[in-house]
């Protein structure tokens, strides 16, 4: 049963980058290995700051949520 949810948790970790790097792929029209290395260098960079405590890696995501959320009542 824990190889199954490693495996699993993997495949959620690769949907989720991929999403990501078509998303800056069709945003911005940049090539999917440019947008590949960006995701993966922002992703580090907000896991890095989990070394800072959990707070600023809170500010980070509360800040894309409500980029989401700025976007979505501009509609």
């Amino acid at each position: 049963m824990w190889v199954i949810m490693e495996i699993v948790a993997m495949a959620t970790d690769l949907a989720e980058f991929l999403g990501a790097a078509l998303g800056f792929n069709l945003l911005f029209g940049m090539p999917l290995l440019l947008a590949g290395i960006l995701t993966g260098v922002a992703t580090f960079a907000i896991l890095a700051l989990e070394r800072h405590g959990f707070r600023p890696l809170e500010a980070v995501i509360t800040g894309m949520v409500g980029i989401i959320a700025s976007a979505i009542s501009s509609r």
